[in-house]
């Protein structure tokens, strides 16, 4: 699995930095790439699921990783169902969200629900917890960064007067831009042709 430093090394190699006295800073880096996971993340968010327990007769169940009912891609009962987003003025049973938790139209029933939800992807906080993306798509992160690093660079340069020098590194930013997405391209083609297969 791919960790911060794996990452963090990558977009050095790509920067052409990885020397003793680099010109970035890892904190620099760092930004870039957690820049980077948030703009994968909203082309693939990271699916994620919760599990809160209810005692029973709940209306109310507090949860921790969706911030919005947008978030939220469906909620299963303690026994496998698929709980419907509930409508307004219907008693039917069905749930909304509110101030970080499920909000049930009818009492809850006892067990443990499931919330199946998307969230962004983050940049762990050391360098050995596993990134959370596919190994086949650290190098969409890696360019994005990429990019991005060389545009702040590019602006200090055009302040400096180095108009040149700062063209050239649009240019190279651009390039590595259309490289992720070709990539993204690739991926969301890959991701149809088995979901097509599979049938």
């Amino acid at each position: 699995m791919t960790t911060r430093s794996d990452l963090r090394a990558k977009l050095r190699v790509r920067l052409e930095d990885p020397t003793p006295n680099p010109l970035w800073s890892d904190v620099m880096l760092h930004d870039f790439l957690l820049e980077a996971l948030h703009r994968y993340g909203a082309r693939f968010p990271l699916q994620q699921t919760e599990t809160a327990s209810a005692s029973g007769g709940e209306l109310l169940l507090p949860v921790a990783g969706p911030v919005s009912a947008r978030d939220i891609v469906r909620v299963r009962t303690p026994n496998g169902d698929l709980l419907p987003v509930a409508v307004e003025g219907e008693r039917t049973p069905g749930w909304s969200f509110w101030n970080g938790a499920l909000v049930l139209a009818a009492p809850a029933t006892p067990g443990n629900w499931q919330i199946d939800y998307l969230t962004m992807h983050q940049l762990p906080p050391d360098d050995v917890t596993p990134i959370t993306i596919p190994d086949d798509d650290i190098e969409i992160v890696v360019l994005l960064a990429a990019s991005s690093a060389l545009l702040r660079r590019s602006v200090e340069t055009g302040k400096r007067g180095l108009d040149t020098s700062s063209l050239a590194l649009v240019r190279v930013a651009e390039a590595y831009e259309r490289g992720a997405e070709a990539l993204i391209r690739a991926r969301f083609r890959r991701a149809v042709g088995g979901y097509v297969r599979a049938h």
